[in-house]
């Protein structure tokens, strides 16, 4: 197998589109009408489409509807179906017949008429699972590449004819470069290229599950999609663009060990693949003929659901929850928050719903910490035992077992007032003057003995935006997100607390225009990619930033010391139990740096850290302008080493100690810093504090406040490339003592 470029997948899509005879009869989100589908037969695994009709292929029955939903024909098949697909008049159902604990999976294909009347079939050693069709050769995934547990690197297929049902071929095996789960899931085509789902690791929501190939299996692209249940390709996408059909099951939580089955319905969406990625093109906003159901009157539209909440006396928790789980349960939509204050316990959102909290809207968090394990409890969309971590709590890094208390989407640690686990278009919009008030909660078992609960908790998730409302007084992190993508935080105010956004293992995420004046660091995390952070406001008692990643880039931003709000561990005991500030001026505030390199050993580091771009940004009054220290005596700093980092048009004033860049022997770093003020507050014996360091770049910099050299080594650090360099000699001076920097 070999990745072609992203050059020839946009000549091969701007050339690959069918002559289709047929239009989509609009681009609107549809649910198949109650009762279209049996429950007891479960989710749906597949679809197709044609002119006139939708096919379904749940895990023991094959539905066909019109393009409203309808019911038109159903059949009972066998357990259980991975997939189907039309051609030249004929639908091919791939199954995967389970064989027991001591005997392998097998599978076969089915074929049907267009009106669902069985045609013929084969048998086969393989379970079977995505199906597609070109040019009469029918495409089978044949099950996952590994003997083991999942994950694994690679599946099956198998080509067959499809008027014989003749293999014409081995079966096959393709890495395509990215774990999965569970062999192939979904596989369509636009006659030219084949579009292929899987099931992708849990630890991760960012790993492609969506990959292009041609007919020879080369991969053509890799994306971040996210659905698995149903996918076909639709007509009226513009040249070098390719539309999708794709279907979630609404309401469907596995078989229920007792009482009847929930209502199943399908709900069908639509997406565009242009420019290297994935957006979704349904419009929402249209209503469809409501359905009638023992006199009541069903409204169904995805995304067009709209219900208003108004204070209430008491706890509102149950209120906000039951309008939640009813935007989802309707395909999406809005929730809006009125004006008013609402006493809140733990909260969780899901695909699909915004909630839109109204100017002078005010969620405010009870200071229990028990009363937000919800998810035990959750009926809706049930968690899963492993996710849980029953007895583990917190413990100093020096103590820790474990890592589970944060790795654990459902533990303790990682309660908060708003959930969001396994999502999908999410959004959290305030208008000014909107609030969610964490109001200092303290936990006796919680983080360093005291931290509470989150404000906003995100695991797994895809397509979040949060914008507008101020959220305060968090008893641990604002915002805590896990292995998302595709985050948009925009025009935030964070006031107190800790973090004010903290990601791990996140891909594609911007902050805008956020004002923070936080305890803790105000943007923190690693293993992160593609991160930008511009136009925003960071007052801090620790670092504006605590972070690594990779093609990061922070820019227009200003962040300045000491902290409106301290650092809550340095308060009294008896403050943090209460939830006070203390007296003015009481804990600790000094801005500690403006950049802290941030990678430890809670996840492990999927790329090498790296071209990091620090520009046009201000800094004032804080401790370091930079502070890498992989010495080893960096509790957050041990994991993969920062291989580069940029600083340019930076303006530092009253800093209180040198900059620190101690890289790894191994892997050392590269640090350019171009057209950039550094003013130390006091003067200091050097400039940096430096090892390992193989490229070193100062070009245009003014140094203020050094009485010594430009670099003090402990490790081979190249000659500094100077141009410009102003206050400072080029020199680079080997210590004479041991290495000694205080950890932050």
């Amino acid at each position: 197998m070999r990745l072609l470029k992203a050059a020839a997948l946009s000549v091969i899509l701007a050339t690959s589109g069918v002559a289709w005879a047929w239009r989509v009869p609009s681009w609107d989100a549809r649910l198949t009408a109650p009762g279209a589908l049996l429950a007891r037969s479960g989710h749906v695994q597949g679809m197709c489409v044609s002119e006139n009709a939708l096919y379904f292929a749940l895990h023991n029955q094959i539905v066909k509807t019109d393009w409203m939903g309808c019911p038109l024909k159903s059949v009972e098949a066998p357990k259980h179906s991975g997939d189907v697909c039309l051609w030249n008049g004929r639908l091919y159902v791939a199954f995967c017949e389970p064989g027991g604990s001591k005997v392998a999976n097998k599978g076969r294909i089915m074929v049907y008429d267009e009106e669902l009347k069985f045609l013929k079939e084969t048998q086969f050693a393989r379970p079977a699972d995505g199906i597609t069709c070109i040019d009469g050769v029918l495409y089978v995934g044949l099950g996952p590449g590994g003997t083991k547990e999942a994950p694994y690197r690679g599946c099956w297929y198998g080509k067959f004819d499809a008027e014989t049902l003749a293999p014409l071929c081995e079966p096959f095996r393709i890495d395509h470069g990215y774990d999965c789960c569970a062999g192939v899931q979904n596989m369509a085509t636009d006659g030219k290229l084949l579009y292929v789902s899987y099931y992708t690791p849990e630890e991760t929501a960012c790993t492609p599950d969506f990959i292009v190939f041609d007919r020879d299996f080369n991969v053509l692209g890799a994306h971040r999609f996210g659905y698995r249940q149903g996918l076909d390709v639709v007509p009226g996408g513009i040249p070098g663009s390719v539309r999708f059909i794709y279907v979630t099951t609404v309401n469907w939580m596995g078989q229920p060990k007792s009482g009847d089955w929930p209502p199943v319905q399908a709900l069908w969406q639509f997406a565009e693949m242009k420019d290297g990625s994935i957006r979704d093109i349904t419009r929402h906003n249209i209503y469809r003929k409501p359905w009638k159901r023992d006199g009541e009157l069903l409204s169904r539209a995805a995304g067009a659901f709209e219900v208003t909440v108004h204070p209430v006396e008491g706890d509102a928790t149950a209120v906000l929850q039951k309008a939640f789980d009813g935007c989802f349960r309707a395909g999406g939509g809005t929730v809006t928050v009125e004006r008013g204050e609402y006493a809140v316990k733990g909260l969780r959102l899901r695909s699909g719903t915004t909630l839109l909290l109204k100017s002078g809207a005010v969620l405010k968090a009870s200071r229990n910490c028990d009363e937000f394990a919800i998810l035990a409890d959750d009926k809706v969309e049930p968690v899963p035992d492993s996710d849980f971590a029953p007895g583990v709590v917190w413990v100093t890094p020096s103590k820790r077992k474990t890592n589970d208390h944060m790795l654990k989407c459902a533990s303790r640690w990682n309660n908060a007032i708003i959930r969001i686990l396994r999502a999908r278009n999410v959004k959290i919009v305030g208008e000014p003057g909107s609030v969610i008030d964490g109001c200092d909660s303290y936990d006796p078992i919680g983080e360093e003995h005291f931290r509470g609960v989150h404000g906003i908790s995100v695991h797994d998730s895809t397509n979040c935006f949060f914008s507008g409302y101020t959220i305060r007084n968090t008893g641990n992190w604002a915002h805590n997100v896990w292995r998302s993508a595709d985050l948009r935080f925009e025009k935030l105010t964070i006031l107190g607390g800790h973090d004010g956004i903290h990601f791990s293992t996140c891909d594609r995420v911007k902050i805008a225009d956020c004002t923070m004046k936080t305890g803790d660091d105000c943007v923190a995390g690693f293993d992160n990619e593609d991160v930008t952070v511009r136009g925003c406001s960071l007052n801090t008692a620790c670092s504006a930033f605590r972070f690594g990643g990779r093609r990061v880039l922070v820019e227009d931003c200003r962040a300045w010391g000491p902290g409106e709000y301290p650092i809550r561990n340095s308060l009294p005991k008896a403050d943090r139990i209460s939830g006070s500030h203390g007296k003015p001026g009481a804990g600790w505030r000094t801005m500690l740096a403006l950049f802290t390199y941030y990678s430890d050993f809670t996840i492990k580091v999927r790329h090498d850290p790296g071209e990091i771009t620090v520009r046009n940004c201000r800094v004032e009054n804080a401790q370091r302008f930079l502070h890498y220290n992989f010495s080893g005596n960096e509790t957050w700093q041990k994991n993969r080493p920062l291989r580069s980092i940029l600083f340019d048009n930076v303006t530092a004033t009253g800093l209180g100690l040198s900059l620190c860049a101690y890289g790894d022997k191994d892997a050392p770093l590269s640090l350019s810093l171009k057209n950039c003020r550094i003013a130390f507050a006091k003067p200091q014996r050097e400039m940096i504090r430096a090892a390992y360091v193989e490229s070193f770049v100062l070009e245009g910099v003014s140094v203020e406040g050094v009485d010594g050299p430009c670099v003090r080594s402990w490790g081979d650090v190249a000659k500094p490339l100077a141009n410009g360099l102003k206050g400072v000699a080029p020199d680079v001076v080997p210590a004479t003592e041991p290495f000694k920097v205080q950890p932050i």
